[in-house]
């Protein structure tokens, strides 16, 4: 609480650029130098009448910022099941495909919906200083060739303006594979008889890359669970999962959208105000003639402070985890959040494959387990060169009886 260093980060120096907060003082100097010098105000005191308005206000402002708290809570919520969602698939992509560099992709692609989802959410990280640093270290967009296919992909699709878009581009690459059908032997999609195309807007993006870039992971889930013939189950939950992702991408989008409106907003902080000038106010009333200054200045300003602190502070504190993706202090840490499911999710897909030896892989070594099947092999040849030639003795001995008996 006492720590200096920490007061920049603080709510104090916020409320410092509060214009009303110097109002409210000014109201309070003002009042207490004419209590001071003489000048009466005639009627009731009205201490028990701001009392009731003041618990109206407190209500106010504990509502708002609940409200904001709630939300500031579910946008962590989505973001900590997105994260999960990336490792669950990453997770059921090693234990069920065989193809390692199909695997990899899938991470790949699922790493790539997150970071770019948070370049169309924020305005401080864009393609530039966020989506293509993070995928240069991590390879999110392959290597090569590969690179320079989906880079083109991404800069077409516009991840700042349309970051939702992006990141639905790579759901799509990986969730709809099961229901893309295969395509001609030239590759492309025909599109069937009767059906007229539909014209091109001028300010959409090649819409045929753009199908073309989602089908390329879209066969990744399909073409590897027809391929290592995959059981329904999986494929479903493998597709469930990673539209558990989009869905929740397109929630933040949806937080992101869905502002509080501007007649509650200036309800909450013209209400407050209100009641700070006239709590300061009543407060300078205290100062009159022959009152001590400590008694009637210091304490009632010391009051009048708290009561602006707790008013001000909790609406700035409100509107500060009402939006948690800027570049403050107190919102989410991305980079951090990004780096962490690429991380899980990649140590999830390169984990070494468990042995196939069976109870007694815990007594013997792998080099003894090995000797003793080529022993066991060796046997099983004997034995079966044994029962060749004792067939062949008996076969000898039959035929034998048979001439005896033609000679007789």
């Amino acid at each position: 609480v006492f720590r200096l260093s920490l007061l920049p980060r603080t709510v104090i120096p916020r409320l410092c650029k509060y214009k009303s907060l110097w109002a409210v003082l000014v109201v309070y100097a003002v009042t207490a130098t004419l209590t001071r010098l003489g000048y009466e105000i005639d009627g009731p005191h009205p201490e028990e009448t701001l009392e009731i308005r003041s618990s109206f206000v407190a209500f106010i402002i504990v509502f708002f910022v609940g409200y904001c708290y709630k939300r500031h809570e579910e946008q962590f919520d989505d973001v900590q099941c997105i994260m999960n969602s990336i490792t669950t698939v990453c997770k059921l992509a090693r234990a069920n495909f065989q193809d390692a560099g199909e695997v990899y992709r899938i991470w790949r692609y699922v790493n790539a919906m997150h970071c770019a989802a948070y370049c169309g959410l924020t305005a401080h990280l864009t393609e530039a200083n966020f989506f293509m640093p993070l995928s240069a270290k991590h390879g999110l967009l392959g290597s090569k060739t590969v690179l320079k296919v989906e880079s083109d992909a991404v800069r077409k699709i516009g991840i700042d303006a349309n970051g939702v878009r992006a990141s639905t581009m790579f759901e799509v690459r990986l969730t709809l594979a099961s229901a893309v059908q295969r395509s001609t032997s030239a590759g492309a999609a025909r599109q069937p008889a009767g059906i007229p195309k539909v014209p091109r807007s001028p300010r959409s993006t090649d819409r045929s890359f753009s199908y073309a870039s989602q089908i390329w992971a879209m066969e990744v889930i399909r073409d590897e669970c027809i391929r290592c013939k995959t059981p329904a189950p999986i494929q479903a939950m493998l597709q469930k999962e990673v539209s558990e992702i989009g869905h929740h991408i397109k929630k933040l989008f949806g937080y992101r959208y869905s502002v509080l409106p501007f007649i509650y907003t200036h309800l909450v902080s013209s209400l407050s105000t209100f009641y700070l000038f006239v709590t300061a106010f009543l407060k300078g009333l205290h100062f009159g003639p022959g009152v001590p200054v400590v008694m009637g200045l210091v304490l009632p300003l010391i009051g009048l402070l708290i009561a602006v602190l707790s008013t001000f502070g909790l609406v700035e504190v409100g509107s500060t985890i009402l939006d948690p993706f800027g570049d403050e202090p107190e919102d989410f840490a991305l980079t951090h959040f990004v780096e962490h499911a690429v991380g899980v999710s990649r140590e999830a897909i390169e984990i070494q494959a468990c042995s196939k030896r069976g109870a007694y892989a815990e007594l013997y070594s792998p080099e003894e387990i090995r000797a003793a099947f080529v022993v066991l092999k060796s046997l099983i040849r004997r034995f079966r060169w044994r029962q060749i030639v004792e067939a062949a003795r008996k076969s000898a001995l039959l035929r034998g009886a048979e001439a005896d008996l033609l000679v007789a």
